[in-house]
């Protein structure tokens, strides 16, 4: 693909092969594009939602917050998420949604699914796949939340952000990290120092090195078994999904 190519095309062509169709009907989502600068809410949760986004560049963060200030971060988003599917069956958002960087939204009203969903059957099919992979990443991390010590949390989430990074980027070599202590804390429901105080520990433990932005994990594997991570968006079952000759003309 060009450089000038769809994230979201991108992302969802790792798990089925796109028609010239699918991908029109994809790039018609990424028509408009609004920028946003860093630490900007998007929109609040209970007010009114017309449009879905998709991540053209950046990083944000679905979040709620209870009456005194505390915080739960419930999903982290990147290139290539279409963000809002969750909203759909409701008239008001379920959450606040932030910018952690710069972002590049491509806002889309609802009724646009439309289209996708009476010409393409498969990516229809594809869409409602790729949201149950991240119902099941957020499972995931709720057990991490649940039964997990604060170390194995935060080495659970690097793992799950620089798998979903895969998708769209080489991250052999380190993946971007832009999230700050409280971020990763309110995604885990960890303080900000005993975030500091894990990655700290990590490092010099040799199992990842950090930079100013981005961070580099050395032996994922070996990581993963410790904590028992499940690589999700590598194991997508497209066997159930229509023919492509199934869509109607």
């Amino acid at each position: 693909m060009s450089d000038h190519a769809s994230c979201l095309v991108a992302k969802l062509s790792n798990f089925a092969e796109l028609t010239e169709d699918d991908q029109r009907l994809l790039a018609r989502l990424e028509e408009d594009t609004r920028s946003y600068p860093a630490n900007h809410t998007v929109f609040r949760g209970g007010e009114g939602v017309d449009n879905l986004y998709v991540v053209k560049r950046g990083w944000l963060f679905s979040s709620s917050a209870l009456e005194d200030g505390r915080r739960q971060v419930m999903m982290i988003h990147n290139p290539g998420d279409i963000i809002g599917l969750p909203h759909l069956p409701f008239r008001r958002s379920l959450h606040d949604l932030s910018t952690s960087t710069p972002v590049e939204l491509c806002p889309f009203p609802k009724d646009s699914l439309d289209t996708i969903l009476s010409r393409s059957p498969r990516l229809t099919a594809l869409l409602f796949a790729f949201s149950m992979v991240e119902q099941a990443v957020l499972f995931d991390r709720l057990q991490a939340i649940g039964r997990m010590r604060a170390r194995e949390r935060v080495c659970h989430l690097l793992l799950s952000l620089r798998s979903r990074l895969r998708l769209t980027n080489d991250v052999e070599k380190g993946f971007s990290m832009p999230l700050n202590q409280t971020v990763i804390g309110d995604a885990l429901g960890l303080t900000n120092v005993s975030v500091s105080r894990v990655m700290t520990g990590l490092e010099q433990e040799g199992v990842l090195t950090r930079g100013s932005s981005w961070l580099w994990i050395h032996s994922p594997e070996e990581l993963s078994q410790h904590v028992e991570f499940e690589e999700r968006y590598a194991h997508l079952d497209t066997s159930w999904f229509p023919s492509e000759t199934s869509a109607s003309t």
